[in-house]
């Protein structure tokens, strides 16, 4: 029951987001991320502790706060991003979204020989292969099926298939 009411939620909020202009799409998710910010102030905190411990006590807490706050900005803009695949065309790329490194892919590309990207869940990481596959370079990525809520998974998997994105899944993924 509650992987279709998921389903059925991200598939109405995505579709009212893909009428909304890009900017004042973005600019809502990165309200979104705010307002989660604030509503899992044990994450934020889990954050804030990550930070100090990373940066050895050495950032001052204000700096703490902006960096937590811009992060969860910048899932809320991911968030809605993703829910915006289904309206994101080469032209959409083109127009919004800086790849670098673009120059250096492409020679490689061009060099005839098989090019593998490792990259982390960095940033909006689920259009980088998006883009790449929208401007003429199919992705194959690898991932792990979501068995909590497999209608709202296979949606989304349909959503990057269908912009020109192979998934393979464990289990036969090398031989892929």
């Amino acid at each position: 029951m509650i992987d279709w009411l998921a389903y059925t939620l991200v598939r109405i909020v995505g579709s009212l987001l893909c009428r909304v202009p890009p900017a004042a799409a973005v600019w809502l998710g990165e309200q979104l991320g705010l307002l989660a910010s604030w509503l899992q102030p044990r994450r934020a905190q889990v954050g804030r502790l990550n930070l100090r411990a990373a940066f050895d006590g050495h950032l001052p807490p204000a700096q703490v706060h902006r960096i937590i706050r811009a992060c969860y900005r910048q899932m809320g803009a991911g968030v809605v991003e993703l829910l915006r695949l289904p309206v994101m065309d080469r032209a959409y790329v083109e127009r919004y979204i800086t790849v670098e490194g673009r120059r250096d892919f492409e020679a490689a590309a061009a060099s005839g020989r098989p090019v593998i990207v490792l990259t982390g869940h960095y940033g909006n990481w689920e259009l980088s292969s998006i883009t790449a596959a929208l401007i003429g370079y199919p992705i194959v990525a690898l991932a792990r099926a979501q068995e909590k809520l497999p209608r709202l998974y296979r949606l989304l998997v349909s959503y990057r298939e269908s912009k020109g994105c192979t998934i393979v899944h464990k289990g036969g993924a090398v031989k892929r």
